[in-house]
C-alpha cells in the first residue's frame, strides 16, 4: 500500500465541475523529479479562510505557470454541510477530498485524523508534502504563501534547528557571540516567553530552580531565551530579570518566528529541549519542569 493510499484511504477527489479523480492519478500526473502538493484545511464559514483562499489561488496559478506539473493542492474541508462545501469549492481550481454527506461521520473522522497527523490546530492551514513519499516539507504553508507570493523559493524546504540558529548571533550578559560557538555539541532548552504573560513569569521562576538543581547533578546545559515581548523596552526589562548565563535571541530577530513555526508553538510559555545534535528530544519541556521543578524528570531525559 502506498503512502497516499494510507493517508486518503478510499476517499476520492472531486473538482468544482464534479469531475472525480483518484489521488494516485493526481500524483502520477506530476513531474517525477519535482512534485509537491498541499493539503489545504479550510472552510466556507471561516472569514480568515475566505480571505486567504484568493491569495492561494493566485499563488497556485503562478506556480503552475512556472512548472505545470510540479504542484497540486487538495482541499480538506471543515464545512458544516454539502452546500457550503460545493459553494466554496467553486472558488478553487484544484481538487478536494470529496465531501460525501451520507458518510459525513466517516469524512469528519478522516479530516480529524489528518489534522492530528499534521498538527493542524486552526484554519486556514496549508501543509506542503513531497509527493514522492508523503514526507512533510512545510507545516506553515499559509505563512510562506503570504511571505513569498511569487513562489521564488518554493517549496521552501524547512531548515533544521541548527540552520535556523546559526543565521545570527546570541547575546549573553550583554555580550554577543556566535550561536554555533555557544551551542554546538551541547544540551540546551529554548524558552518562548514574554514579560506581559503571568504564566510565563511563574514558569521562568520554576525553570531557574530546575536549572540550579540540574547543575548540582552535573548536567551541563544552556538556556536560549526567545522573546514574545511586544516592544524593545519590555524585552530589555524582561532580559534584566533572567540569569546572566542564559543566551538571548535579539529582539525582533527573524529566528524567533522561524523557531515558533518549526516547533509549532501556539502558546506561551513553551520550552523545547534540544540534544547535542540539535535535535528536539522533548517539545513538552514546560510540563516536565512544571510537575517536577527538582529536575528529576529532565535528568532522566538527559541521561537517556
Amino acid at each position: 500500500m502506498t503512502w497516499y493510499e494510507k493517508l486518503f484511504d478510499k476517499f476520492s477527489l472531486i473538482d468544482r465541475n464534479g469531475q472525480k479523480r483518484s489521488i494516485g492519478d493526481l500524483i502520477s500526473g506530476l513531474d517525477e523529479n519535482k512534485r509537491f502538493f498541499g493539503l489545504y484545511f479550510s472552510a466556507f464559514w471561516c472569514p480568515p479562510c475566505c480571505k486567504f483562499t484568493p491569495k492561494l489561488v493566485e499563488f497556485y496559478e503562478t506556480i503552475r505557470e512556472k512548472g505545470k506539473n510540479q504542484f497540486e493542492i487538495i482541499f480538506i474541508s471543515s464545512d458544516k454541510d454539502r452546500a457550503d462545501f460545493d459553494s466554496y469549492l467553486q472558488k478553487m481550481p484544484w481538487f478536494a477530498l470529496e465531501y460525501d454527506h451520507p458518510h459525513s461521520i466517516v469524512y469528519a473522522e478522516k479530516v480529524a485524523d489528518m489534522q492530528k497527523r499534521f498538527k493542524v490546530t486552526s484554519i486556514p492551514s496549508l501543509i506542503i508534502l513531497d509527493a514522492k513519499d508523503g514526507s512533510l516539507v512545510r507545516n506553515d504553508g499559509r505563512y510562506m504563501v503570504l511571505k513569498d507570493p511569487e513562489g521564488t523559493n518554493f517549496p521552501w524546504f524547512q531548515k533544521s534547528v541548527q540552520e535556523i540558529l546559526v543565521q545570527g548571533p546570541l547575546s549573553k550578559n550583554g555580550s554577543m557571540c556566535l550561536a554555533s560557538d555557544a551551542l554546538t555539541n551541547k544540551l540546551f532548552g529554548i524558552l518562548f516567553s514574554a514579560q506581559w504573560c503571568p504564566p510565563c513569569r511563574e514558569f521562568t521562576k520554576r525553570l531557574k530552580e530546575t536549572t540550579e538543581h540540574l547543575k548540582k547533578k552535573g548536567i551541563q546545559w544552556e538556556i536560549v531565551f526567545c522573546s514574545a515581548d511586544r516592544n524593545i523596552e519590555s524585552f530589555r526589562d524582561h532580559v534584566s530579570t533572567l540569569p546572566t548565563d542564559w543566551y538571548v535571541i535579539p529582539f525582533g530577530d527573524e529566528r524567533k518566528d522561524s523557531l515558533c513555526r518549526f516547533f509549532n508553538v501556539t502558546g506561551i510559555p513553551s520550552f523545547i529541549l534540544i540534544d547535542e545534535n540539535m535535535e528536539a528530544i522533548r517539545t513538552n519541556g514546560r510540563l516536565c519542569v512544571t510537575i517536577d521543578p527538582t529536575g528529576e524528570i529532565l535528568y532522566t531525559v538527559f541521561q537517556s
